[in-house]
């Protein structure tokens, strides 16, 4: 990362997708905002990856995401993640 806009975040996911062959799930924790401004906030959150493939359930990383979020339109909108991974996959 980071990953910028919307398109910048997709891509990741998108990308990401297409190799895999297990089944994955991203538990986000521990939320917590931070620099909130009317329009604006720094989000600080956990991430906990795991992988589920042939019946069996593996710890694949964790990690800690940075998000900046924007209010447009009447909705909040991640317009900047940065995710730190404590370790590869």
């Amino acid at each position: 990362g980071p990953f910028m806009g919307r398109a910048g975040i997709l891509s990741l996911m998108v990308e990401a997708m297409a190799t895999q062959t297990d089944v994955r799930r991203h538990v986000i924790s521990n939320i917590v905002f931070l620099d909130k401004a009317k329009e604006s906030a720094l989000v600080l959150s956990n991430l906990t990856l795991l992988a589920t493939e042939n019946g069996a359930i593996n710890l694949l990383s964790a990690g800690l995401y940075r998000d900046e979020v924007v209010k447009a339109e009447g909705a909040w909108r991640i317009a900047k993640r940065h995710l730190d991974l404590d370790k590869s996959y």
